[in-house]
């Protein structure tokens, strides 16, 4: 046993003798700074760098025999030497095992680089200054040029130089060493990776670059960790950025596997949250095909969590599984079967292509859909309020699916089928990436607005004049007075230019259908060509136009009515109220109006119009018994017919104007049956508040029609004063003027006492003038003065 011991220990020495020999032979015969000439002027020729070793290269021994250089630095071919170095590094190792090397073969036990800095920049022209390096070294690859630079070593495996070898360094002789490519150890630590844009303004630096990998070998996968910290400055950024995986190199035909793919980043950005965004990017399968210019994802799966102060107080979790493919030789890009969900109800489903994607002229092509979820519950998950509805199922389903297509420029749904609640949208919609120009053509079956308002309290029910006024200027969702109308900052980068159409529409109560509006605008200047719709028996035909381009916005419209009819759409208005008045009623105007308010719009607003109502009834009162009771009274009888409840109405019409919110009406005109009235007045649009007189008198010879007149009380006016407010009761506007209707009586009075009086002096002047008296005046006075004498006597009673 003693004597095996001692032998292993004999064998143990020699082991040992020849390795430390080895070790004396290879530092002693080979100095590795003799490569110092022939590696400047490889990086030169191969890619046009200034290469610097201000540091020695020299052997390492531990951990592990190996060649050592330290302080590198290359220059662009363009750079003085006073600037930045485009590369550099403080130190960098390559350690080789030590038993193949003394048989003429290296192989790369590690290789190891610290401090490691590249400043990379992209000019105006969206040039970087990499690029001439990869031309030189293509241009290299191709000439030969590197070989040339660095031949391989000679005999012994690394050629020594001395003063016969010439400039090259290197004698003719045998074969040089192989070289092995597995390498057990790749460490990259402490680099820098600047990036600077001066066409996008991007700014951003990644620090703590460490690169680590094993076995890394040309013929079999081998695992890779990076990671790093990108910090920006435009924008301002800091991201923690993990990645690991295996790759496998096919170095003779370019195509590269990587699989197992696992990127992690935590990202903060101060302009959007103080808190960090998560996601982790995971992939089953990338391939790399350099060669034929081919990228190809598998089993792509991006969890992210979300945090920012719009989104709520908790981070909002988003997962993506997709594939995705890309053909830079073709200019092709696909992605495949995209299935992006949050929770357990949102659900976007899809696939895109995109063609030219290395051009100037994009465009892509697919098809998405939306599985159905609740926008409210979809608000209150993202921190918004979501809206309190007069219904409360509302804004509870959403789904939409479409086929789209677009480029750099815009994007289109072309063929768009939407289900919002119980509303149905089929179309096209499409929009530029800046919402300067969206362009529509919508169909819908129905849609109740009203639905989507805020549900109303006891306290504010609808009135007839909050309907009618809100509706003449603007619309009537405006809850208060001195809310904003229109989202200005929108319309003023907004365009729509578009076909809409609907075939039953609800809005404040007011029922349409076949509703069709045409729109064409531009940025800060909206219009609406055409609006038409049916409602009530009748038909509307609209346009308007709303400049924002100038503060305070202005707003012009006309409308249209034609035969609507009045009393369903009035208690559409004001439901609360009663039935005042039935009939058809034909409206015409313009108007103009500015500001963003709704009560001074109401105040701003100019225009002029007319209107006309045939074959109606004035409800819950009998103006012709009103007229022909007080006649009776009059006359000290009693009526005794039996009158309608309504007043018919054969006719009412007139103009109006509206200047800074007054309507006035000077030529109102009424016809029921045997009697006539005309008005004036006014009606304040801020306030609701209104003034009008009625004046009616009967018609000669239309006695069936209303009652038995005497003839001289057709003169007779009866007037109706009608005072208050829209908001308030119908039924309280309107009283007979009694005190008008004293005067005109007394009037008519006089003139009768007056008639009376004539008649009888023109009797008394019969008897008083006869023949030889009206001679004697006339011959007196000249002739006829006893006529003219005679009608002036009258004259003083008429």
């Amino acid at each position: 046993m003693k004597a095996l011991f001692r032998a292993l220990l004999a064998i143990v020495g020699v082991l040992a003798l020849v390795v430390v020999a080895g070790v004396i032979y290879v530092t002693t015969f080979l100095d590795p700074n003799d490569l110092k000439p022939r590696l400047v002027k490889a990086v030169k020729d191969q890619a046009g760098l200034e290469l610097a070793l201000n540091g020695p290269l020299d052997w390492s021994f531990y951990p592990r025999l190996g060649v050592s250089v330290e302080d590198a630095q290359t220059w662009l071919p363009e750079q003085a030497h006073d600037q930045t170095p485009f590369a550099s590094f403080k130190r960098a190792e390559v350690g080789v095992s030590f038993a193949p090397l003394l048989s003429g073969e290296v192989e790369v036990e590690g290789v190891f680089l610290d401090g490691l800095k590249l400043d990379l920049k992209r000019d105006a022209d969206g040039r970087g200054n990499w690029e001439s390096l990869l031309q030189h070294a293509a241009d290299a690859a191709e000439s030969g040029a590197a070989d040339k630079a660095l031949p391989p070593a000679k005999s012994a495996g690394v050629a020594m130089a001395d003063e016969t070898q010439g400039d090259a360094g290197v004698s003719d002789g045998a074969e040089g060493m192989a070289v092995n490519l597995d390498i057990a150890s790749i460490q990259v630590t402490n680099g820098q990776i600047t990036y600077q844009d001066a066409a996008s303004g991007l700014d951003m630096t990644l620090n703590e670059l460490a690169l680590s990998s094993s076995n890394v070998s040309p013929t079999k996968a081998f695992p890779v960790e990076l990671s790093f910290v990108a910090e920006g400055r435009e924008p301002e950024l800091r991201s923690t950025i993990n990645l690991d995986g295996k790759v496998a190199l096919d170095l003779q035909n370019g195509r590269h596997v990587l699989t197992g793919i696992s990127l992690d980043t935590a990202t903060s950005m101060p302009s959007l949250s103080e808190q960090s965004q998560q996601l982790a990017l995971e992939i089953d399968t990338l391939t790399l095909d350099t060669e034929q210019q081919r990228y190809r994802i598998e089993g792509g799966e991006l969890d992210a969590s979300l945090n920012e102060p719009s989104l709520g107080e908790k981070a909002l979790p988003v997962k993506a599984t997709f594939g995705a493919e890309a053909d830079l030789a073709e200019g092709t890009a696909t992605l495949s079967d995209l299935l992006l969900t949050s929770g357990s109800d949102l659900r976007l489903s899809g696939a895109l292509k995109a063609s030219d994607i290395t051009g100037e002229a994009l465009s892509y092509s697919g098809q998405f859909k939306l599985a159905p979820l609740s926008p409210k519950a979809w608000m209150t998950r993202v921190g918004m309020q979501a809206p309190q509805t007069a219904r409360g199922d509302a804004l509870t389903s959403l789904a939409f699916s479409s086929p789209l297509k677009g480029d750099l420029s815009q994007v289109q749904l072309t063929n768009l089928v939407m289900a919002l609640d119980d509303t149905t949208i089929n179309g096209r919609l499409g929009s530029s990436f800046d919402a300067s120009q969206i362009t529509f053509d919508l169909d819908v079956d129905a849609l109740n607005l009203d639905d989507y308002l805020p549900p109303q309290t006891s306290e504010k029910t609808a009135s007839l004049g909050t309907g009618v006024t809100a509706g003449l200027v603007a619309p009537a969702y405006a809850a208060d007075g001195d809310a904003e109308v229109l989202p200005v900052e929108l319309l003023r980068t907004l365009g729509l230019k578009g076909q809409l159409d609907i075939a039953n529409l609800t809005a404040s109560g007011l029922e349409m259908r076949k509703v069709s509006a045409k729109l064409s605008g531009q940025p800060g200047l909206q219009q609406l060509d055409s609006l038409t719709a049916s409602l009530y028996g009748g038909s509307l035909a609209a346009s308007a136009r709303i400049d924002s381009r100038k503060t305070p916005l202005t707003m012009s419209f006309g409308e249209k009515l034609t035969n609507l009819d009045i009393a369903p759409f009035l208690k559409a208005l004001a439901p609360e109220q009663d039935d005042i008045l039935r009939g058809r009623l034909t409206l015409n105007g313009d108007y103009t109006t500015s500001t963003n308010q709704l009560d001074s719009m109401k105040r701003n607003l100019n225009g002029s119009g007319d209107f006309e109502i045939r074959n109606g009834e004035i409800l819950d009162v009998n103006v012709s018994e009103k007229m022909c009771t007080t006649v009776a009274t009059l006359s000290g009888k009693t009526s005794s017919r039996d009158w309608a409840a309504n007043t018919p109405l054969e006719r009412a019409q007139g103009s109006f104007k509206v200047t800074n919110g007054v309507i006035s009406n000077q030529d109102l005109a009424l016809a029921i049956p045997g009697i006539a009235l005309d008005g004036k007045g006014q009606l304040n649009l801020p306030t609701e508040a209104f003034d009008y007189n009625v004046a009616a008198r009967f018609i000669e010879g239309t006695d069936d029609a209303a009652c038995e007149v005497n003839p001289r009380l057709v003169k007779l006016r009866f007037p109706v004063q009608c005072q208050g407010n829209l908001s308030g009761e119908p039924g309280e506007w309107c009283g007979f003027d009694q005190k008008g209707f004293q005067t005109a009586a007394a009037e008519l009075a006089k003139d009768e006492a007056k008639r009376k009086a004539g008649e009888k002096v023109s009797e008394k002047l019969d008897e008083k003038l006869d023949e030889d008296t009206r001679k004697k005046i006339d011959d007196k006075l000249g002739e006829g003065a006893s006529d003219k004498l005679k009608g002036a006597i009258q004259g003083l009673f008429n």
